[in-house]
């Protein structure tokens, strides 16, 4: 018997004793190569902790949206009606820009504050936060990272926080035997107890990947490192853990869908030989089940039926939807050649529903709308519409289908194709064209521009990889990004912030928006943001130059070619570009706010649609940066006609969306 045990015992756990065997190995090795580094950044991170111990009184002061940044944190306070923002960076090209602010959003008031107390955590990004209900509400952050100005060296943090919301203060909780530096890692409440789970630890050579699990007592404020069994996880950073909500007993699939944690995607590196590494992105679910008796866990695979979303990074997970579903948002698919970490890939702003109590992926579709998916990444190491009302959201499709095909008798009407020159910011004139009249209707999703690269993004729950995604989005619908700040509140989903790349430009985001989960017709946008504004110090890469210079040649040959597009100044072109947007745009495009909408507020919130538009009439071959021009350019033009236009052709441009 006690041999037939040995073997038990070997054959559960000696998997992981071997991962974790070779883990402590690549622990030792970064932690050596990266101790230089580190000395330095600590350096500064004390300069910078000096300058904070300089505040000592708690204030708060009313302020605009936070600004743009990416890897911060965004929770809901357990008690109020109220959003909070702690941390992230920013990088403009040159450098790189931690913060430890605090900011806090008021739902009801649509309003920021930004909130100062003493003593706050260094400043991090790509940690975890985590509220808790006890004493008036907990705020509890753990890790994260600290990178150099130049954004090549990374200090990787192993301390634990808790701010008290009630008392506004923020404390240090020091407990030994916690895990070890980390960033990218997932971190969830259960019961009384915090269970962290993988995350990652790179120097400026090496790196390891992580997949133990960690769990911290808020009662006695200790660190313990339970008994799991069962084949968990391999290695991995930036994925998606949440608390599934267990179903009711009465439902059936109770025994079929145990509660606990689950883990879902993420993303890791491999080396394939010396100085290359591959990236690999896991697609793969997990759950980490409690046995309440035993105080132990246990590791399962979770198999998934309906539309998954497709293969892809830094997308965001939010639980707490109607049902007990979490909401997916966004993601960045991409193929790594060679060593290559800065790639450009396909960006997403689908939305996926998950229900843990029946294993299915869905996919989100607003009435009459549909979310669309990719554009054209910063490092990646980090970082059917089931949501809605049970058993309603097929019926309210078909209805929505029925719809359609009402409008499309209304709607039919001549359609002709006419030659547009736009004028962009650069002062180059572009030609392109567009189509007029016809129904206002959006397309079949087969019929779509960049259609789903997938197979997937069908109408049908049931049909896999339904994260199909096309270029850009339509104005009431978040352009695609990674790294969004997701989070439920009240039946509420909120977005906050992201990245997208175009060329070898990196735009991080600071808008927001949010989407009634119960209805679900239509995102709400909270915080308007032209990407186009941002600065950029960066510097084009050898082959967006090369591109550049074709586009120039190419533009020369169109001028002399055209006799009437040489003779024209650039104003000449922007009043041909606004009187051709307003005849297409009447009753096809987004409307101009009734309240006086600027025109850069204009192009910000319709800037996907645009895309997509300029996208769709200068071809696959055109560059990025150049459709991303031409479609500002076409935006403003729409905006000086419709200003001027009747309103009804306002009001009607609204119900025309595009369905994915």
């Amino acid at each position: 018997m006690g041999k037939d045990k040995k073997k038990k015992r070997k054959a559960t756990g000696g998997g992981q004793k071997a991962i974790d065997k070779n883990v402590a190995k690549m622990e030792k090795k970064v932690s050596k190569n990266s101790r230089r580094d580190e000395e330095d950044l600590e350096a500064l991170i004390s300069e910078l902790r000096a300058l904070d111990a300089k505040k000592t009184q708690v204030v708060d002061n009313p302020c605009p949206a936070p600004s743009p940044r990416v890897n911060a944190s965004l929770v809901a306070h357990p008690e109020r009606e109220e959003l909070l923002l702690f941390g992230g960076e920013y990088f403009n090209g040159q450098k790189t820009f931690l913060y430890n602010d605090l900011f806090v959003y008021s739902i009801r008031k649509n309003a920021w504050s930004h909130v100062h107390i003493p003593n706050p955590p260094p400043r991090r990004c790509a940690h975890q936060a985590v509220v808790v209900p006890q004493g008036g509400g907990q705020l509890w952050v753990f890790g994260g990272e600290f990178a150099s100005p130049d954004g090549e060296r990374f200090y990787h943090y192993r301390d634990l926080w808790v701010l008290h919301l009630a008392q506004r203060r923020w404390e240090e909780i020091r407990a030994p035997g916690g895990p070890s530096k980390r960033s990218g890692h997932r971190m969830a409440a259960f019961k009384r107890q915090l269970v962290l789970f993988g995350g990652f630890h790179e120097s400026s050579r090496d790196y390891v990947y992580y997949n133990d699990v960690h769990v911290f007592d808020l009662d006695s404020l200790t660190w313990l490192r339970p008994l799991v069994s069962g084949t968990p996880p391999c290695p991995r950073s930036a994925c998606q853990m949440w608390w599934a909500t267990p179903p009711s007993a009465s439902s059936g699939a109770a025994a079929a869908s145990p509660p606990g944690l689950l883990v879902y995607g993420g993303y890791s590196k491999m080396r394939v030989k010396r100085d290359v590494d591959k990236g690999v992105v896991h697609t793969d679910m997990f759950l980490l089940s409690p046995d309440y008796k035993q105080g132990s866990w246990r590791w399962s695979r979770v198999s998934t039926v309906g539309a998954r979303p497709s293969a892809r990074s830094g997308f965001t997970v939010a639980p707490g939807g109607p049902g007990g579903r979490a909401l997916l948002f966004g993601g960045v698919r991409d193929d790594q050649e060679g060593g290559d970490e800065r790639l450009e890939g396909e960006f997403h702003a689908d939305l996926h529903a998950y229900d843990h109590a029946r294993r299915r992926w869905s996919r989100v579709r607003l009435a009459g709308r549909g979310g669309g998916g990719g554009a054209r990444r910063q490092r990646r190491r980090k970082g059917g519409a089931d949501a809605g009302r049970d058993g309603e959201r097929d019926d309210e499709e078909e209805r929505g289908d029925d719809d359609d095909e009402d409008d499309d008798d209304d709607d039919e009407e001549e359609v002709r194709e006419e030659v547009v020159e736009v004028v962009c910011s650069d002062g180059t004139i572009t030609t392109v064209r567009q189509t007029v009249g016809g129904s206002s209707r959006p397309r079949d999703p087969s019929q779509q521009p960049h259609g789903s690269d997938d197979g997937g993004g069908g109408d049908d729950d049931d049909e896999e990889g339904g994260g199909g995604s096309s270029e850009g989005c339509d104005g009431e619908w978040p352009c695609p990004r990674m790294n969004a700040m997701l989070v439920v509140r009240q039946a509420v989903l909120f977005l906050l912030g992201g990245a997208y790349e175009t060329g070898s430009r990196q735009v991080t985001l600071g808008d927001m928006h949010s989407l009634d989960l119960h209805s679900l017709t239509t995102w709400k946008t909270l915080t308007h943001m032209d990407p186009d504004a941002q600065e950029w110090l960066g510097e084009c890469s050898s082959s967006d130059d090369d591109d550049e210079e074709e586009e120039d040649e190419e533009e020369e040959d169109e001028e002399e070619d055209d006799e009437e597009s040489t003779g024209e100044s650039s104003d000449e072109g922007a009043e041909e570009g606004a009187e051709e947007g307003a005849e297409e745009g009447a009753g096809a495009r987004p409307c101009v706010h009734a309240a006086g909408e600027e025109a850069a507020a204009y192009a910000a919130r319709t800037a996907g649609y645009w895309r997509r538009c300029a996208r769709r009439h200068m071809g696959d071959a055109a560059r990025e940066s150049k459709v991303a021009r031409v479609a500002h350019a076409m935006a403003l033009a729409f905006h000086a006609t419709a200003t001027g236009a009747a309103a009804t052709a306002g009001t009607a441009a609204t119900t025309a969306t595009w369905r994915q």
